[in-house]
Formats: C-alpha cells, structure tokens, sequence
C-alpha cells in the first residue's frame, strides 16, 4: 500500500494529470452551455485510467490533495470557455470533510482566471460515503455563499438498494 501512497504523491507533486472537457449540451437547441471538466492521468504516471488513480488516492487518505490538483488543474485550462457557459467540477465528500479544505482556498485558484464562482457547479460525487455530515453541510454552504453552484454526481452509483422495511415503506 506503501508504493500506491507513493504513487498518488508524485503524481500530485508532477502535477501529472491532462484535463478533459465534456461538453454539456442543451437538448432544446444544441448550444454548449457548459462543460464538465474531467483528468486523465499523465502518460508514464504508473496509473492507465481515472479511476484506478482516485481508488488508489481514496485507500490511501489522498483524495483531497488529488481533488485540489484536479480543480487546479482544470481551471487552468479553462480559458476557451465562453462567457455564459458554465464548468462542473468533481469533488469528493472527503474533500469537503477535510481540514485543509476552504472556500477560500477554491476562490485563490479562481483568481488567476477569468471565470466567476456563479459559472462554476461543484459536483459532489456519491461514490463515497460522507462521515462528518456537518462539515460537507458547513463547506457547501459557504461555497455556496461564495457564488458556487452545488450539485450531486454519480447519485445512486454509491448508495446500496434499500431494504423497505429499513425505511418504514412495508
């Protein structure tokens, strides 16, 4: 598990991941009215695909450092992005749960761009389960404060069935 820990680091420490834009496309007329902006990693950074890298990063307690690298990462190579158009951003409940996160840690990586926090939705994905309720609450609400938009990703792709009678439904 070691050598995987160390496998996460340097690739946060190279910076070693490529974004990707997925266009997010209004039925009613074909206009791009957003992207929803992904990573891939880096060739040669030991990991082949996304989602190995983030497993990885989630076993060994680096989600947040690879979460942050990724928002950087992103806005980065934003600047195509039209003036009404808006850029989802994937973060982890446990990104929001930890520590060192702030608001005002994602509105200094907003600075050095031109995109304001209202074109900005922070997607929170389910594929983790939130342990400290109150923090991702008291997080979210500021990001909202802060202009940020807040939606839910992947919903259902973490969640196990529920059992009826668990929810009172029988």
């Amino acid at each position: 598990m070691r050598l995987a820990a160390a496998s996460v680091v340097e690739v946060v420490r190279a910076a070693a991941l490529t974004p990707v834009y997925q266009p997010i496309v209004a039925l009613a007329d074909g206009r791009v009215v957003g992207f929803e902006g992904l990573v891939r990693p880096a060739k040669g950074c030991g990991f082949d695909d996304p989602g190995s890298l983030f497993a990885v990063a989630e076993a060994t307690g680096h989600t947040a450092d690879l979460d942050r690298l990724c928002v950087q990462t992103l806005l980065a190579g934003a600047g195509d992005l039209g003036p009404d158009q808006t850029l989802s951003l994937n973060l982890s409940p446990h990104t929001l749960e930890a520590p060192e996160f702030s608001v005002g840690l994602l509105l200094r990586m907003l600075a050095g761009g031109e995109i304001d926090p209202r074109r900005i939705i922070l997607e929170l994905t389910e594929r983790q389960a939130i342990t400290d309720l109150e923090a991702v609450r008291r997080h979210l609400g500021a990001c909202r404060e802060a202009g940020f938009r807040v939606a839910i990703d992947d919903h259902g792709a973490g969640a196990r069935p529920l059992d009826a009678s668990e929810e009172g439904l029988t």
